[in-house]
């Protein structure tokens, strides 16, 4: 009967025992002793073989019952610790978060990772742990080409954005567009670089599509302000859309003297054009710098009331 790891570890090496004594052969002349002794060879090996059969099947029953006896043992411990997190979990099922402060401490030291890699150093930005930014090298904008969909008046892309300066572009429209102006940027760097992040700065408009130009001309799009798998990209092409306008009185112009040939001739639209572009930029100058002195008015009076306030109670504690 096999009950215990001993007698397990016993009869296996029994079963590996091997006894190599064989009957003898037996020749034409009757040898009752060799004979005796072949039959008692051939009745111990029968019985030794026997007795390893029922060997084997007690140590069948000795595993089964083991295999089994291991699974509810670590049932029995898994619904222990199921239980211990029912009972943690009813005494925080009132509380709506549970916080914990993590010591997280800053260190410029190299740390390199198993295959050898160097680790890049984490930031904490608004509260949340992100990947930091480090630049390697300002990339030099080599092509930049524009395209739209409606008819742009004035647009400074190549120039601006070659100069690592905002481009602007201007639209002097009939009537809103009410799905909006879409712009596309096609920009080629100087040579090719390794990317996995893109932030791009923009006023008055909405990304609508960033696509990342890989060496061999094929495109895939990427979300911005994201980081992403690196690329080797030898450009960008960025796709944005403005639906908001500014409305210009136009009405100071004056065409009650203009002849019909005046209109039509494309320097004078030209000139017209000017006038009205030159007119728009100046507004919104004059309207930055009303922003700007009303808030300063503002401010200004903000500090007169808090002085009314301290001069106020001054005088009442004096009278006390």
């Amino acid at each position: 009967m096999i009950n215990t790891a001993n007698n397990f570890d016993e009869a296996i090496t029994y079963l590996k025992d091997s006894n190599n004594k064989y009957p003898n052969t037996l020749t034409e002349k009757m040898d009752s002793n060799s004979f005796n002794e072949s039959m008692k060879t051939i009745e111990d090996k029968l019985n030794n073989l026997y007795e390893k059969i029922r060997i084997t099947e007690d140590l069948n029953k000795y595993c089964k019952n083991y295999i089994i006896e291991q699974i509810r043992l670590k049932e029995k411990q898994f619904k222990e610790k199921l239980k211990i997190i029912e009972n943690l979990r009813d005494q925080f099922s009132d509380v709506e978060y549970i916080s914990y402060n993590v010591p997280f401490e800053a260190s410029e030291d190299v740390i390199k990772d198993r295959d050898g890699s160097i680790i890049k150093n984490m930031i904490v930005e608004d509260t949340i742990l992100k990947q930091s930014s480090v630049t390697i090298e300002n990339i030099p904008l080599s092509t930049i080409t524009f395209y739209n969909d409606s008819s742009c008046y004035y647009n400074n892309s190549q120039s601006n954005l070659i100069d690592n300066n905002a481009s602007r572009s201007y639209y002097l429209l009939n009537e809103p567009q009410y799905n909006g102006i879409t712009e596309t940027y096609n920009i080629l760097f100087n040579k090719n670089y390794f990317c996995n992040f893109i932030d791009i700065s923009l006023v008055n408009c909405d990304i609508k599509q960033c696509l990342l130009i890989l060496t061999d001309s094929s495109k895939i799009e990427v979300e911005t302000n994201t980081y992403f798998n690196v690329k080797e990209i030898k450009g960008i092409e960025l796709k944005i859309n403005c639906n908001k306008y500014k409305y210009t009185n136009t009405s100071e112009l004056n065409t009650n003297n203009d002849s019909y040939n005046e209109l039509l001739n494309s320097s004078y639209l030209r000139k017209t054009n000017d006038i009205l572009l030159k007119n728009i930029i100046s507004n919104e100058e004059q309207v930055k710098s009303i922003n700007e002195l009303n808030k300063y008015n503002k401010e200004y009076e903000e500090k007169i009331s808090i002085n009314k306030e301290i001069t106020n109670k001054n005088q009442l504690n004096n009278i006390s």
